[in-house]
């Protein structure tokens, strides 16, 4: 058993969002800054269980960063995007019209651990 099982075997309904942004690098630094912010604020909510980020080099001029953030459960996850969304509009920080200034595309899912058949 990993690490990843585990997570599951804990909690059975968790949820992971998965996000996939590729990043100018020009961009990189102002998103990382608006990334920290924003796990250090999911960090704070209910059903929060951690995060992970990957990266990798797309081409000479982008990369690719992966956020798995992982949710106690469905509940959660709609909790958090509330307070997020509340969270945004008290700093005042437009999360689309920064992405589409900072040349950044987003692709978001939401997953679980596999259920066996029956």
């Amino acid at each position: 058993m990993n690490r990843f099982d585990a997570l599951f075997d804990d909690h059975p309904g968790a949820q992971v969002l998965v996000d996939r942004f590729v990043v100018p690098l020009q961009a990189r630094s102002e998103l990382e800054a608006a990334m920290r912010r924003n796990t250090a604020f999911l960090g704070t909510l209910p059903g929060f269980l951690g995060h992970l980020v990957l990266e990798r080099d797309r081409d000479a001029t982008h990369r690719e960063l992966i956020t798995v953030v992982a949710w106690q459960d469905a509940s959660s996850i709609e909790h958090a995007r509330q307070e997020v969304r509340a969270y945004y509009q008290q700093i005042g920080f437009d999360m689309p019209a920064a992405l589409g200034r900072w040349g950044v595309t987003l692709e978001r899912g939401t997953y679980s651990a596999p259920r066996p058949e029956q």
